[in-house]
């Protein structure tokens, strides 16, 4: 990354979320962002990365926290506050919860999950936010 500049690139670390301890299935349900504490570049590939979500996860829901301004939510992740360049860790949908779960092993779901990354990055790297 040092060799291209901090600007021109961006983390984004893919997980699925869960709410339980995996021996029952739990009500928790949604798609997140999150980013370093803070105003970061983060926070603009995040806005992108929600962008995308709203158009690729219609009828899901977006968990969001506006408690500093902008939908993500921040915390002090080793990947997220330790990286230079803009970063953000998602966690699509929850993979204890019954139709999470049946919609992230569709190809639909696949598809969307897909999409909205992809969406987000590239608006990211295009500067549309």
């Amino acid at each position: 990354m040092r060799q291209l500049g901090k600007r021109n690139v961006c983390l984004v670390s893919i997980h699925t979320n869960a709410a339980g301890n995996g021996k029952q299935w739990m009500s928790a349900r949604g798609w997140t962002c999150y980013t370093s504490r803070g105003q970061t570049a983060g926070d603009h590939l995040a806005d992108c990365l929600y962008r995308a979500a709203i158009l690729w996860l219609p009828g899901h829901m977006l968990r969001k926290d506006y408690s500093d301004g902008d939908p993500d939510w921040e915390i002090d992740f080793y990947i997220l506050k330790n990286t230079l360049c803009g970063a953000a860790l998602t966690e699509n949908l929850f993979h204890d919860n019954s139709d999470d779960c049946l919609f992230l092993e569709s190809d639909e779901g696949r598809r969307a999950i897909v999409a909205l990354h992809v969406e987000g990055i590239v608006n990211y790297v295009l500067k549309r936010w």
